[in-house]
């Protein structure tokens, strides 16, 4: 197999869906774990739902304090410098790639499990 024809396999999605940064905002916030996102996927659908919600219904689903630093989190510069590092990861090679949830390419049998990687 030469390597033109390796270079083809990258995923469908090409390692970019289209809520990549938003997935990795929520992924990079501190405190917030595997267990909680998924709970505010399944109470707001997706991650933009998620990072625009307020303060007050975030806090239907995670403590108070967690509620607020995810609403601050698309300001923070941490949290953006380490969703930039990951973006600038996925465009360094054709190879590397991140996968979500909701990625047409995320593979099944680890969607299965009770608590996915988001």
């Amino acid at each position: 197999m030469n390597s033109s024809s390796m270079k083809s396999k990258k995923p469908a999605n090409n390692g970019q869906e289209p809520l990549l940064e938003e997935w990795l905002t929520l992924f990079h916030i501190p405190g917030l774990g595997t267990m909680r996102l998924l709970s505010l996927m399944d109470a707001f659908g997706t991650p933009t739902k998620v990072l625009g919600s307020t303060a007050s219904e975030l806090a239907d689903v995670v403590p108070d304090r967690l509620a607020r630093r995810i609403t601050k989190a698309q300001a923070d510069p941490l949290v953006q410098a380490a969703v930039e590092q990951d973006k600038g990861w996925v465009r360094d090679s054709w190879q590397n790639t991140i996968f979500t949830l909701t990625d047409v390419d995320y593979p099944p049998l680890l969607k299965a499990i009770a608590s996915p990687p988001p």
